[in-house]
């Protein structure tokens, strides 16, 4: 595979959490009909450590405590790409103001949703460490609807359910999430869908296959589906204000969670910095999504 071609591969899968499908398609499918297909082998094999640079040497220590696993060992082939995901990576998956069973909940549940077979496995097994018995992982594929979940754990199913099929969530759901979560836990949870729908999408793509010391996978058996009400309407009022001033509301928005908005910046850079796609490239994929 070219650089270019990796490249553009790349950047048509990180603008925003939504599945991207065939524009040749006369209708686009709704996430959410049919669970991603998994490919059999890689279409980018991780990097061996002989071919790393010194530089690559450096992220490797700092973001993978120097044993990088076949997701991290595949994202090096283009090192800025590292530098823009991985402290993002890094917040939501253990830093993040959720609690470990919340956030594996969320983590788990997107990874489900998008058929992804090596943050299944990773997460999994978080999973049981942060207290999680082998019922609850395979009822969270099962989803919100399966007895046995309390009334807010269900909530955050049906929070990655409808992030993923609508981009967003209902009044309904946010005025549950927001009875026991403050700004900083709602904005985390969001996010994490987000970002783990991104690391899908990157992932599905590229064909990054489980690590083999982790015998985790995709339960089977458990039919595909995903039920959530119409989209509703778009906002007319934010449900996080962005405080007035100079710039784009977005950034003004994430400016309210200071430490939030430091480990996701740098993915925004990579896109639209770092990114070898020209301007025009890089503007169409991210209108079409």
């Amino acid at each position: 595979m070219s650089v270019k071609t990796f490249r553009l591969l790349l950047c048509s899968t990180v603008f925003l959490g939504a599945p991207l499908l065939a524009g040749a398609q006369g209708t686009i499918e709704a996430p959410g009909v049919r669970q991603p297909a998994q490919l059999a082998k890689p279409r980018i094999t991780p990097l061996p450590e002989a071919q790393w640079t010194d530089v690559q040497r450096q992220l490797v220590t700092k973001f993978a405590g120097g044993r990088p696993d076949n997701a991290f060992a595949t994202l090096l082939n283009l090192a800025p790409l590292v530098q823009g995901v991985m402290p993002y990576t890094v917040y939501l998956t253990g830093e993040s103001t959720l609690s470990p069973r919340h956030r594996q909940l969320l983590i788990l549940r997107t990874a489900w949703l998008c058929g992804n077979q090596p943050l299944w496995a990773t997460h999994a097994a978080r999973a049981r460490e942060s207290g999680l018995t082998a019922d609850e992982i395979r009822r969270v594929a099962q989803g919100p609807e399966a007895s046995g979940w309390s009334a807010f754990e269900a909530t955050l199913l049906r929070t990655a359910d409808q992030l993923y099929r609508n981009s967003s969530v209902t009044d309904a759901t946010w005025k549950a999430l927001s009875a026991e979560y403050d700004m900083f836990h709602l904005m985390d949870a969001v996010e994490t869908v987000n970002h783990v729908v991104v690391l899908s999408m990157v992932y599905n793509s590229f064909g990054i296959q489980p690590d083999e010391g982790l015998k985790d996978r995709l339960p089977t058996g458990v039919p595909y589906r995903v039920t959530v009400p119409p989209r509703e309407p778009p906002l007319a009022v934010a449900r996080v204000a962005a405080p007035e001033g100079r710039g784009l509301a977005v950034s003004r928005t994430f400016g309210l969670y200071p430490t939030l908005n430091q480990r996701w910046s740098p993915r925004q850079s990579f896109i639209n910095s770092s990114s070898k796609l020209t301007p025009r490239h890089r503007e169409m994929l991210i209108l079409r999504m």
